[in-house]
């Protein structure tokens, strides 16, 4: 049986894999994006959660995985527009309408820049130095397991 093109866990020597762990921010922690739409399928969506590396969305049209993607986003965000590649399509629900709506996650094929995400700066300012790059390496894992934790996404 082959693995599904929709496989969620990635190789160690997968030089994007840290892109699985990036810190997610809510839709309604990003209020500078008021809608996204993805060309060329010509979808609107709706922003589920963003990151540096990526973003989930929901949309009512199925996207190939694998297929590369403009995402314009509508509001007042930094951006107009980033590329992707879809990554993950799966149904996330059925609407009263009968209309399947769909979880579209995207991978950036470059990462955004992260003074577009103050929040991030605020919520994490250990982040901003690597703790590990201490000189004492006990007071280096006690700072980095202090860190709160965030929503994750990995796909």
């Amino acid at each position: 049986m082959t693995p599904s093109p929709r496989t969620s866990n990635p190789s160690p020597d997968d030089p994007h894999g840290d892109q699985l762990n990036s810190t997610r921010l809510q839709a309604s922690e990003v209020p500078a994006i008021t809608g996204v739409r993805l060309k060329p399928h010509s979808a609107d969506a709706k922003m589920v959660n963003i990151s540096l590396t990526g973003m989930l969305t929901e949309c009512t049209s199925r996207v190939k995985v694998g297929s590369t993607v403009a995402v314009l986003f509508e509001g007042s965000f930094a951006v107009e527009s980033v590329v992707g590649r879809i990554v993950r399509c799966e149904v996330s629900a059925m609407g009263r309408d009968g209309v399947l709506r769909y979880h579209v996650a995207i991978a950036f094929t470059q990462p955004l820049s992260p003074e577009m995400f103050p929040t991030l700066a605020q919520q994490s300012p250990a982040r901003a130095e690597n703790p590990l790059d201490a000189k004492d390496p006990i007071a280096a894992l006690a700072a980095a397991a202090a860190v709160p934790s965030h929503v994750r996404n990995r796909w």
